[in-house]
């Protein structure tokens, strides 16, 4: 009888445990019509944000000063090769992040910039390399933005 009363003691901690883990994940925002997950480090500055009749953009800084920045440009295409069909020229290279196929640039040292579309629309993710406040590289910070 006590292993019963255990095993249940058990299961509720984990269940308690999954369910604060997931909601201490960061605050959705919709940026353009396409919704992202601003990570808890970063949710409480904005330090930036442009809006045009073609694009949004928003930079958050964390306290350790790192930045993501979030950007939204309104193109009409539904590929990223249309986009930039010499991205290898440009000193890119493709990767798919959390289900997104897109293109890696590499010249925002020392943070990472990722170009995906999506729903006809450029979107534009430039992270730290390293982020430590997050104790995250630049593709575990950009699969826990996409969503």
């Amino acid at each position: 009888m006590n292993k019963k009363i255990i095993l249940v003691l058990i299961v509720i901690v984990a269940i308690i445990a999954a369910i604060f883990l997931m909601s201490n994940n960061g605050t959705e925002v919709t940026i353009n019509d396409i919704k992202f997950n601003v990570p808890d480090a970063f949710k409480d500055t904005v330090t930036k944000h442009e809006k045009t009749a073609d694009q949004e953009v928003y930079n958050y800084e964390s306290k350790d000063g790192d930045t993501i920045s979030i950007g939204v440009i309104n193109t009409n295409q539904n590929s990223i090769s249309d986009l930039f069909p010499d991205y290898k020229s440009k000193g890119m290279t493709s990767d798919t992040i959390d289900g997104k196929e897109g293109y890696v640039s590499w010249d925002y040292q020392p943070a990472m910039g990722f170009y995906y579309v999506e729903n006809d629309k450029l979107v534009v993710l430039a992270v730290p390399y390293y982020c430590e406040e997050t104790n995250q590289d630049y593709k575990e910070l950009m699969e826990e933005i996409i969503i």
